[in-house]
């Protein structure tokens, strides 16, 4: 089933490409919103929209750019699905949580 999946881009250019507790920023403080995927139906469908293959991912119909042109969903950035924040790693996605594991609750804004 098709959803909005939100796209976060790590703020601290330094920190692109890392992934671990240690390493990752708080969310959302340490991410920026850059775009709205309306109909996606994974996170994984998400990633694909915001890279830029064979033109720039802001130009996809189904991607609502916040920050116009930009660069690619990347390692260390976060898709929130449904309400839980998933961190893009090496190989798919994981929940973001705090050091225990539980999940980092959404701010209500």
């Amino acid at each position: 089933m098709a959803k909005k999946i939100e796209v976060w881009h790590v703020r601290d250019e330094h920190l692109r490409g890392l992934r671990g507790d240690d390493v990752a920023p708080a969310f959302p403080e340490g991410y920026r919103q850059v775009a709205v995927v309306e109909s996606a139906a994974s996170a994984e469908d998400a990633y694909r929209l915001t890279n830029s293959i064979h033109c720039g991912w802001w130009e996809h119909a189904q991607v609502r750019s916040l920050v116009g042109p930009c660069r690619s969903t990347s390692v260390g950035d976060v898709v929130v699905v449904g309400g839980v924040p998933m961190i893009c790693d090496r190989v798919g996605f994981s929940a973001l949580g705090d050091r225990e594991g539980h999940p980092v609750p959404l701010p209500l804004w």
